[in-house]
């Protein structure tokens, strides 16, 4: 189960570890990028279980936490691989959640995928992310083909 804890018709999450809120309003961003900073693993895991509208907003702040990570050596690596296997988590099992932004997203994934060194992340420990992007560039063109057929 999520950390999180989702309510309310205005867009909001309670840090249920920690009590404090926050509010996708823009004043937010300051605070999800250290949120982000903290620990990038857990962040993908609760990014995983969101909801479809929140998820979006968070992911593209997670996006732009991780093109920013290089000067935070700590989680620099995990952070680039958490995102590559978010976002093609979302596209194997909730594509509906993450195609809407995906024209957003893939700037980042093609520079991640190209730039597996200067994120620290070994093939040996993280794979292969020129692979990864294969597969998520695969599945997004699969996805698009399938929503035209449907229209």
């Amino acid at each position: 189960m999520s950390p999180l804890k989702w309510s309310g018709e205005i867009i909001r999450v309670t840090w249920i570890k920690s009590g404090r809120t926050i509010n996708t309003s823009g004043v937010a961003t300051k605070k999800m990028q250290t949120y982000f900073r903290n620990n990038p693993i857990e962040t993908a895991s609760d990014l995983q279980f969101m909801p479809e509208v929140p998820f979006r907003y968070y992911m593209l702040g997670f996006r732009d936490y991780v093109m920013g990570a290089r000067s935070d050596r700590s989680w620099t690596s995990d952070a680039a691989s958490c995102f590559l296997r978010l976002v093609l988590h979302k596209l194997e099992q909730q594509p509906k959640h993450i195609i809407p932004i995906m024209p957003d997203l893939l700037p980042a994934l093609h520079y991640v995928a190209q730039n597996q060194a200067s994120f620290e992340a070994s093939e040996n420990i993280y794979g292969k992310f020129p692979e990864m992007l294969a597969r998520i560039q695969t599945l997004y063109a699969d996805t698009a083909v399938s929503r035209r057929k449907r229209i």
